[in-house]
């Protein structure tokens, strides 16, 4: 469909057509020259009828593989191979075209491998029969992959009868990946097997397995559309049916939250009708304030087990319940999402109790503090609630980085990856990750400073392809987030401006974000200018509180203490923007028009030499650099990435001192 939309959409829109090339062009290794070859494409195709067919043909997902590698042949032949564009049109082709699995090929693995599912044939021994249901399930693994890619191949009524019949299979694997098929082709289902699946399906929402819950509502939602019957009828009578069985007594109630927490998302004008009394009422007066199993708190227990009580299990459901009504609302969002970012401070300030009453175990308000900052961070993928949170509670959501259990640490640093790495997290919480300059855990520490190079990497090579205007760069290039490194830090409760021993500990965390950030003099001359200029502002948040803005006077005063004693190469270009641009949440200018950029904040003769990451001259990190240390990051010994670096660039250096004084004495020799 992209491909179709990319080369045949003659009559759409100009600024969606370049959109669409800019998009897919940033697959490719020469961004740039591809969006041009691409933009010549579209134009010759409209022109050559027998370009175009063949170009249909060779993305048809109907025709054998023969087929279409011959369409892809005449394509090149047509082209030439000598022309410029024919090295981008075999690279799309390459990317686009079926030829390792055609229809033909994936009916006759679908038929083979549900006929084994559904009916086992008899082997000779029990571990034949155990080899053979794994490989079939794996052959199950590898249609929802091929769904995935074209849902079409599986648009034929005896697969779909076979897939029907695996819903209810004991295996919860086996009907988990049944039912994601199912939801990927359900719009070639017909409509009266789709009138027999819809019982089903409500029957496994209602009374099911909680790991089927999910899946099986996103398929009632996609087969629901095709049938004969309303599909606003069909939920609104689940909807009705799971708000009377909310009973905290209840066996299945968390099935009828998580099929609530999909409703709304799916359909959030059903689950708008009564929201209150699912929300305020239930969740929040019923559910998370009020604890039931009431367990006293003791330091002395784990602060981490793999199991779950119930009432913490309903309890985690209930907040990303109360997320997801929130990402399903069209309007009101900031009034509406007002009284739960206030709840999720509360339980980030409570260490996960909220209530702050003790009668919660260690492990479980460990999995609940995980769990309201991992909702503050889906929250802020969605641009309508990212302003919408306040400072306080991202500086809040940043202390889980120094959370006292390490699998918290640990699983909430995957989900800040996760965020940045896709671009769906604003770039201000990469400064998140500048706390981890206080981790103890040394494999943790180097997957955070691999985590740190390949997200600035990446943001500096999608700034590089894409056309950006200067004015713009501020929102993809990791040099802006800088001021919210020294917000966080400044704002710390540990945070000591008179204390030698805690000034050093916040110059490593500096240090730890400066350190794969500066790549050239250029930059480090740049980020100098920004830290004079937030010298000469104070804190928008706190503009009278003189304590709280000499705090951010002197992590600056940190900063540019390591920017002075340090010297980088230059790299000759000027690939960083001129104009600082600061943050108006979090900076404003100073009353009266101050300065107090030559003031120096830092304690008389402080000087600090125990950086954990010391090196006399920078070496810029390679790509090839960050993505071996991401793949050997297991299995990688305890001494971090950068040290074994300044270790070897050491070890050069002290080769040519002795070469030196070698050649010395064989002068005075002579």
């Amino acid at each position: 469909m992209y491909f179709y939309i990319l080369f045949f959409c003659k009559d759409s829109k100009e600024h969606l057509l370049k959109a669409k090339i800019s998009n897919f062009s940033m697959n490719f290794p020469d961004s740039l020259k591809c969006q041009g070859n691409l933009q010549d494409v579209c134009t010759s195709i409209h022109d050559d009828k027998q370009l175009k067919s063949s170009l249909l043909l060779s993305v048809n997902t109907d025709v054998t593989c023969e087929d279409v590698t011959k369409a892809k042949a005449d394509i090149l032949h047509k082209i030439g191979m000598k022309h410029g564009l024919a090295e981008t049109v075999k690279c799309v082709l390459d990317r686009c075209s079926p030829v390792l699995f055609d229809s033909v090929c994936v009916k006759e693995l679908a038929s083979k491998v549900l006929d084994e599912l559904c009916e086992p044939s008899l082997s000779s021994s029990q571990e034949a029969e155990q080899e053979s249901f794994l490989k079939n399930k794996k052959g199950l693994v590898l249609l929802k992959v091929l769904c995935r890619v074209n849902p079409g191949y599986l648009k034929h009524s005896v697969i779909f009868k076979k897939l029907i019949g695996l819903v209810r299979h004991e295996d919860l694997e086996i009907a988990s990946n049944t039912l994601q098929i199912v939801t990927l082709a359900g719009k070639y289902m017909d409509s009266n097997m789709s009138g027999c699946l819809q019982p089903l399906l409500v029957q496994l929402i209602q009374n099911g397995q909680t790991e089927l819950t999910k899946n099986s509502i996103k398929c009632l939602s996609v087969v629901v559309q095709d049938s004969k019957v309303d599909s606003k009828v069909v939920f609104e009578r689940l909807h009705s049916s799971l708000t009377s069985s909310m009973k905290c007594n209840n066996p299945q109630l968390q099935n009828v939250l998580i099929a609530l927490k999909e409703i709304a998302l799916l359909h959030p004008t059903i689950f708008a009708r009564n929201h209150k009394e699912v929300v305020r009422d239930f969740v929040v007066k019923k559910l998370l304030v009020v604890d039931r199993c009431k367990e006293a708190f003791s330091e002395r227990d784990p602060e981490w087990s793999e199991h779950i009580s119930q009432e913490v299990q309903t309890k985690i459901l209930g907040i990303k319940l109360l997320v997801c009504w929130l990402l399903g609302l069209d309007e009101d969002q900031s009034r509406s999402s007002q009284p739960v970012l206030r709840l999720l401070e509360t339980m980030l300030c409570n260490g996960g109790d909220l209530q702050g009453n003790r009668n919660i175990s260690a492990s479980d308000c460990s999995r609940l503090r995980l769990e309201a900052a991992c909702a503050v961070l889906k929250l802020a993928r969605d641009s309508n609630y990212a302003d919408c949170i306040s400072q306080d509670l991202f500086c809040r959501m940043s202390m889980v980085m120094q959370d006292t259990c390490e699998e918290v640490r640990e699983r909430f640093i995957h989900k800040l990856n996760k965020g940045l790495r896709d671009v769906s997290l604003p770039p201000d919480y990469m400064a998140v990750l500048s706390l981890a300059g206080f981790e103890t855990v040394k494999d943790l520490r180097r997957k955070c400073h691999c985590m740190l190079r390949s997200i600035i990497h990446s943001r500096r090579s999608s700034l590089k392809s894409t056309s950006m205007t200067k004015g713009n760069q501020h929102l993809i290039a990791p040099e802006y987030v800088l001021p919210h490194v020294i917000y966080i830090l400044g704002h710390h409760p540990d945070f000591n401006r008179i204390d030698t021993k805690s000034l050093d500990l916040f110059r490593d965390c500096i240090w730890f974000f400066l350190e794969p950030l500066i790549h050239s003099a250029e930059c480090a001359t740049f980020l100098r200018k920004m830290l004079e200029t937030i010298k000469r502002t104070v804190d928008a948040n706190h503009q009278d509180n003189a304590e709280i803005n000499k705090n951010l006077y002197t992590t600056c005063d940190l900063a540019l203490s390591i920017l002075s004693n340090k010297t980088w190469p230059a790299s000759g270009s000027a690939e960083i923007a001129g104009k600082i641009i600061l943050p108006t949440k979090l900076f404003v200018p100073q009353k009266g028009g101050e300065t107090r950029s030559a003031t120096r904040y830092l304690p008389p003769g402080y000087e600090s030499t125990s950086l954990k990451y010391k090196c006399q001259d920078f070496l810029a990190p390679t790509p090839e650099f960050t993505k071996q240390e991401s793949a050997n990051t297991g299995n990688a010994t305890d001494e971090p990435a950068v040290e074994r670096h300044c270790t070897s660039s050491k070890r050069k250096v002290k080769v040519e001192e002795k070469a030196i004084s070698v050649k010395r004495k064989r002068v005075r020799r002579k």
